[in-house]
Parts: structure tokens; C-alpha cells; sequence
């Protein structure tokens, strides 16, 4: 292996480094706030509730999905129940799809 094919190899070596690096620390940071705010199923709650309004949402599950699509992460809620004063719909399962860019 000649000198300058050791020097790229050393170089996008390190470079791969510093994005797994980063890639997990921004995940971890992701991670700690979704957990610190109660999980998934508690911020989907939180944001489909009106308490001024009177409605509020209970769910009684959810997931959260990657795949190798154009929208990656693909949040999923099951049995989400809004009920407002004399109205109350279920919907049997939600897939909210998004990318970090959009």
C-alpha cells in the first residue's frame, strides 16, 4: 500500500469516526429529552390534548420505526381516543412518517 493510499485510509478512517461519534451523541441527547418528557406516548398525548378546548387524547401504545425510505422514521400510535364534552373518536392506528431534513 503506497504512502498516499495509508493517508486517505487514515483519513476517512477518522472522518467516519467523528460522524459515528456525532451521530450518537445526538441521538443520545434525542433520546434523553423524549425520555425526560415523559416518552413517545406522553408528548403525542401531550400535543393532541386542547385542555382549553376540552378534548383529550389517551393512546394506548406507540413505536417508533426507521427504514430506508425518503421519510425514515416512522412514528406509529395505536387505539388513540380523543374525546371532547359529547363527542369521542378512536382511530385504531396512526403512521406519521418524517426525515430529520423536512
Amino acid at each position: 500500500m503506497t504512502t498516499t493510499a495509508k493517508r486517505i485510509l487514515i483519513s476517512v478512517t477518522a472522518a467516519l469516526a467523528v460522524i459515528i461519534t456525532v451521530s450518537l451523541g445526538v441521538g443520545y441527547s434525542a433520546w434523553q429529552t423524549i425520555d425526560s418528557r415523559g416518552g413517545l406516548k406522553s408528548i403525542l398525548e401531550e400535543a393532541l390534548s386542547d385542555v382549553d378546548a376540552g378534548i383529550i387524547s389517551t393512546i394506548e401504545s406507540t413505536s417508533l420505526d426507521i427504514r430506508l425510505t425518503a421519510a425514515p422514521f416512522r412514528l406509529v400510535a395505536r387505539n388513540i381516543k380523543l374525546t371532547a364534552q359529547d363527542t369521542s373518536l378512536t382511530l385504531p392506528q396512526s403512521e406519521f412518517g418524517f426525515s430529520i431534513i423536512n
